[in-house]
């Protein structure tokens, strides 16, 4: 069998076009389904804000006669890990059984570029697609909802492409949510390389372990430093401003988004490069 080491754009564009080409209307399919869910899931929304004008009884807040800025944030945050956990989580679909795996492991490519194929649809083109489907879903929707006829007025503001990240004012914390997001997708692409057979229910699985062990490990050193102050199951973390202004709690993040990524990433691309040995 003839392996190539190195990296060639040709090559990998080729190779590419040949993955778009061959499962070319399973990714349709999914970006069909995936706005039609993001289109559901905003009106959704909507709807759920106009109708808590109800429950004032004509008097009604300001800031509740329009959609708040921080639940299209929070729905675009939320619905991304959701729909990340299908899009990334079942990257490296050839691996699940050994003779689709023989298959693509003897594909005339290297291993880098097998797995920056895989990169590039499962990450990289997933959260591109992603941000203008939300976008877009939440246009219609708000299309859909001016249509209907409504006994209250209710301002939907116009919101750009990139809200979720601009609306954040520190350059910090735009790096903070960003290295978050990162650590986030690329756990679960480790995860389906590491694993072969159920790959998407082991990683999820791992997930929801790592998170269990993370809040146990806060849990244990609330009760040792700050035992006063706090109770049961609570988690008590102490925030601190720094001499830069970031809060410990972000460079915490900033380590864990930095490092995770450096470490997650290589070991996808070994993990790939050990089954081909």
């Amino acid at each position: 069998m003839l392996i190539f080491t190195n990296f060639d754009i040709k090559r990998y564009y080729n190779a590419l076009k040949y993955d778009l080409i061959l499962n070319g209307k399973k990714y349709v399919l999914f970006i069909a389904g995936l706005f039609v869910l993001l289109l559901i899931v905003d009106l959704i929304f909507i709807m759920d804000s106009y109708n808590e004008m109800g429950l004032y009884n004509g008097l009604i807040p300001e800031y509740k006669k329009q959609y708040n800025p921080n639940r299209y944030n929070k729905m675009f945050f939320i619905t991304y890990m959701i729909c990340a956990l299908f899009a990334i989580g079942t990257a490296f679909p050839y691996l699940r059984n050994r003779k689709n795996a023989s298959h693509y492991l003897m594909l005339p490519i290297s291993v880098l570029e097998k797995f920056l194929i895989e990169f590039s649809i499962r990450i990289f083109g997933f959260s591109i697609i992603f941000i203008v489907l939300f976008w877009l879903g939440f246009k219609v929707a708000e299309i859909i909802f001016n249509m209907i006829d409504l006994s209250m007025p209710f301002e939907i503001r116009n919101f750009n492409l990139f809200h979720p990240f601009t609306y954040i004012a520190k350059s910090s914390d735009k790096v903070f949510v960003t290295l978050s997001l990162l650590s986030y997708a690329t756990f679960l692409f480790a995860g389906a390389s590491h694993f072969q057979k159920n790959a998407f229910f082991k990683t999820v699985l791992s997930l929801g372990l790592l998170s269990l062990l993370a809040y146990m490990f806060s849990l244990v050193l609330s009760y040792i430093f700050i035992p006063n102050e706090v109770s049961g199951f609570e988690v008590k973390i102490l925030s601190r401003k720094l001499d830069s202004g970031m809060l410990n709690i972000q460079l915490y993040f900033y380590i864990i988004g930095v490092f995770s990524s450096l470490f997650l990433l290589p070991y996808a691309y070994f993990k790939l490069k050990e089954k081909e040995i």
